[in-house]
């Protein structure tokens, strides 16, 4: 009679590992597929993230417009000027940030985004710009190749 106790038990407990075994790959699965995928957390943060500085960048646009809109104001500037303003004041947060005049608009690069503010001071879409480095050009050569300075080899594929 013990005997078929036991033995009763061992079966129930393997039955029980299984079981509970298929139930945390079932409970794994659904975690990893809300932490990734098209609407999944990590998805969603990521997306949090970039709209948080743009709405960031955009709003540092607008204060200096409008620190640049006031001194205008006094100063009677024209747009050319409006452009040389709102780059200085650009530039005191991004030492790279550019303002362009063209026609009555003013075209901002700033933190790596661009943009374009029309004449009433509404705000274009930002858009993340295109960040070329060691962009090289051959010219006045007929090599398919980068060429190497004097002095300089060559190393690697």
């Amino acid at each position: 009679m013990k005997k078929r106790l036991k033995e009763k038990q061992t079966g129930i407990t393997l039955i029980a590992l299984v079981i509970t075994i298929i139930v945390l790959l079932i409970l794994a699965g659904v975690s990893i597929a809300t932490l990734t995928g098209e609407n999944g957390i990590l998805t969603q943060a990521q997306n949090s993230k970039t709209a948080t500085e743009q709405a960031q960048i955009e709003e540092e646009i607008k204060l200096a417009y409008n620190a640049m809109k006031t001194v205008s104001y006094v100063n009677g500037w024209d747009i050319e000027q409006k452009a040389e303003g709102l780059q200085e004041e650009l530039k005191v947060m991004d030492s790279a940030a550019t303002v362009t005049a063209s026609g009555t608009n003013l075209n901002v690069s700033y933190k790596g985004y661009e943009t374009t503010i029309s004449e009433d001071g509404e705000i274009a879409n930002l858009t993340k710009s295109n960040i070329v480095i060691n962009k090289f050009e051959v010219s006045g050569t007929d090599a398919e190749t980068v060429p190497v300075p004097e002095g300089f080899v060559h190393v690697g594929g």
